[in-house]
């Protein structure tokens, strides 16, 4: 048991900074953390004093995804939809600093932000498939219209891992940057963001997300229903269990 938190919090010049701190896990996301960064960007949603959300992780790394250990007895993943849906209806400026690896959430996340930064070196993946569960956090929608579909068939359906280039050629990201340098690049644009009329940021973003955001919402909950079916389903038991086996030995 420990007393660091799961997610520190630094709010300074109109930005909040969000961090997933558990570098050890490479920043793997468990049931509490999905929690805390639901719930902070609800709450930042609604505060005056917050005009931009900067995401970013402790250690070198974004996040290796879904904390597997954590879908036992009860799934992460319940939880994790809460931040795809907080993200989702959040209208003031989502910035992310990437670096390491951005797994799972970690790149799915992306379609929620406004801004991405990845350091050259990040390796992405959507590895649900090969887990015997399906996409999440409406990349089944937005992908293929950011990437086109041959390309959302091969990084949502093959699941392998791809490279900050191929991330960015894809429209997940706003730029590639030397390795170290997300976060710069990353509290950069947050700083020209909140120096700007924050009511006409956020109204423009909402002009140009709100005629999809209904839809990305259904996305999200029917991807949510169909991941919760499948992971009760032999193929993710196993696919998981495999996952586990190594380090219950």
């Amino acid at each position: 048991m420990t007393d660091t938190p799961l997610i520190l919090r630094s709010e300074a010049d109109g930005i909040l900074q969000l961090t997933l701190n558990r570098p050890s896990h490479r920043n793997a996301l468990n049931g509490e953390m999905y929690l805390q960064l639901a719930d902070a960007i609800d709450s930042a949603a609604s505060n005056p004093d917050i005009r931009v959300i900067v995401l970013h992780g402790s250690g070198g790394y974004f996040t290796a995804g879904n904390d597997l250990t954590d879908f036992v007895p009860q799934p992460a993943e319940l939880l994790a939809m809460r931040l795809f849906r907080a993200a989702a209806r959040c209208f003031k400026p989502i910035v992310a600093a990437v670096e390491g690896c951005a797994i799972g959430i970690g790149t799915t996340i992306l379609g929620h932000c406004d801004f991405a930064f990845a350091g050259a070196s990040t390796r992405f993946a959507a590895p649900f498939v090969k887990l015997g569960v399906c996409a999440e956090g409406a990349s089944s929608l937005w992908l293929p219209q950011v990437a086109g579909d041959k390309r959302a068939a091969q990084i949502l359906l093959l699941g392998e891992p791809f490279s900050a280039q191929q991330a960015a050629d894809a429209g997940l990201l706003t730029a590639v940057v030397g390795d170290g340098q997300a976060i710069v690049e990353a509290m950069d644009h947050a700083a020209r963001l909140a120096a700007l009329p924050p009511e006409s940021v956020q109204e423009s973003k909402k002009l140009m997300k709100a005629p999809r955001c209904a839809s990305v919402l259904e996305t999200i909950d029917r991807e949510e229903k169909a991941f919760l079916a499948l992971l009760g389903k032999a193929p993710a038991q196993t696919a998981i269990s495999a996952f586990l086996k190594p380090r219950n030995a």
